[in-house]
């Protein structure tokens, strides 16, 4: 069956390198086309048993062709993991985690050894949202959302073709589609829903190959990036962050396309497909930093929520439980340092958010427009500077990237905020930093 595959994967990649794209780009922009028309065929199944086997047949057809090698792989813990959670005892959550997660590791510590500091597409992205759905499916049977175990119900959950690289949405959620249980009694398909996101998906593909290119990371390390001052650099990163965000919302909102056609993200509520958002591309224009948080991969933020730090607060105090979360969002996404100098940065900016808040009176005085720009400027020059670093990987790059543009004081200076009780001091921090880290 593989050698069969195989021969079909060279003659498709082959009959389709007239495109110029490369091999991993190229398949996934074949994936992403190819669930919009599946997910509709899909919503006019009637039958169960037939949509369970239908989301096999194409849910282990798009692993194996995005991920080959290690197909065998996932299964193995697809198949560990379902006998972790068929174990007599109640609590399977924490045995669960431990075995997708060390799953996960080991690819992690593959990519780590032998394609350092590449963005290829490869099959860690698929091993990343399988281990989502692994540990959604023991939190669903452990806390009785869903009693039934059959291993159908649960492969054709694993292989959701849908979202096998993005957007993971709980077992009970799936469980009701399949059954037609619930908010899924009902469902209102709309095909103008699905072509509205793949358009958008189209349209932030189109700034991907027209526009991105002009604002790639490579000006980090060229001559011109040294040339210009603090205020230039701070202005450029911006455009370069906003630009390397036009391929994940392409991949987002292709998603969200295929998700809405199978119906999974209807809500009843709304009559809207509203209930499971990938993303909201309002994040550009977010001035609040935890809310800017929620827009991004949300389906990832509700899963840790769900599964993480809702069961957290019911062990440690609310800030421990906090900080747990973002620890395993940085071990979910990989090893490489660079992610762990921006997570623990986005941890404490989102902290010092709350601390922002709990000021508002402080700032009453500043004219409201002026006040939103201000709020809008530094929340965006912030995360953006956090998050280049998780671009750039290599945690050497990330600390230089971080001394030219003079950025280490801020973080001190915010760290220190953290540390202080009297709120009033703390916005004289933000103030100061703010205006010494992007006006001089």
């Amino acid at each position: 069956m593989l050698q069969a595959f195989d021969k079909f994967d060279a003659w498709a990649m082959d009959s389709l390198k007239v495109f110029g794209l490369a091999e991993d780009i190229l398949k996934l922009v074949i994936y992403f086309f190819a669930c919009v028309p599946l997910g509709i065929l899909f919503s006019r199944i009637g039958s169960p048993t037939i949509k369970m086997i239908y989301n096999i047949i194409f849910g282990v057809f798009f692993t194996l062709f995005l991920g080959r090698d290690w197909f065998v792989y996932i299964n193995i813990t697809t198949l560990v993991c379902y006998l972790v959670t068929q174990l007599p005892q109640k609590q399977i959550l924490i045995p669960t985690f431990i075995t997708a997660f060390s799953a996960l590791a080991y690819i992690h510590i593959h990519r780590l050894m032998y394609d350092y500091s590449s963005w290829k597409i490869d099959f860690s992205v698929l091993q990343m949202t399988a281990t989502c759905r692994l540990i959604y499916y023991a939190a669903d049977l452990q806390d009785s959302l869903v009693n039934d175990r059959s291993f159908l119900l649960y492969y054709s959950y694993i292989f959701m073709f849908p979202c096998i690289m993005i957007g993971p949405v709980p077992f009970k959620s799936y469980y009701d589609l399949i059954y037609k249980k619930n908010d899924y009694v009902d469902v209102k398909y709309s095909n103008r829903k699905v072509l509205i996101e793949f358009s958008k998906a189209l349209l932030l593909s189109a700034g991907e190959i027209y526009i991105r290119p002009y604002f790639d990371f490579s000006w980090y390390n060229s001559p011109e990036w040294k040339q210009l001052n603090l205020f230039q650099k701070n202005i450029l990163q911006a455009i370069i962050g906003m630009t390397n965000r036009f391929r994940y919302f392409a991949g987002f909102k292709y998603t969200q396309a295929s998700m809405n056609a199978i119906g999974i993200t209807y809500n009843p509520e709304t009559q809207d497909f509203d209930k499971y958002m990938t993303c909201d591309y309002t994040y550009e224009l977010e001035k609040n930093a935890i809310q800017k948080t929620v827009k991004w991969n949300s389906n990832v933020q509700v899963w840790l929520k769900y599964c993480f730090f809702d069961r957290f607060q019911k062990l440690f105090s609310i800030s421990t439980s906090y900080y747990l979360t973002y620890l395993i969002s940085a071990v979910w996404h990989g090893f490489y340092f660079g992610y762990y100098q921006t997570f623990f940065w986005w941890a404490l900016i989102n902290q010092n958010c709350k601390y922002a808040y709990r000021a508002r009176s402080k700032f009453d005085w500043i004219p409201p427009k002026i006040r939103t720009i201000g709020a809008w400027v530094y929340c965006t020059f912030t995360m953006n500077i956090i998050v280049m670093t998780m671009g750039l990987i290599d945690w050497q790059k990330g600390l230089q990237f971080n001394n030219d543009i003079n950025f280490n004081s801020l973080f001190f200076l915010l760290l220190y905020g953290l540390w202080i009780e009297k709120v009033k001091n703390f916005v004289f921090i933000i103030l100061f930093s703010f205006f010494y880290n992007f006006l001089f």
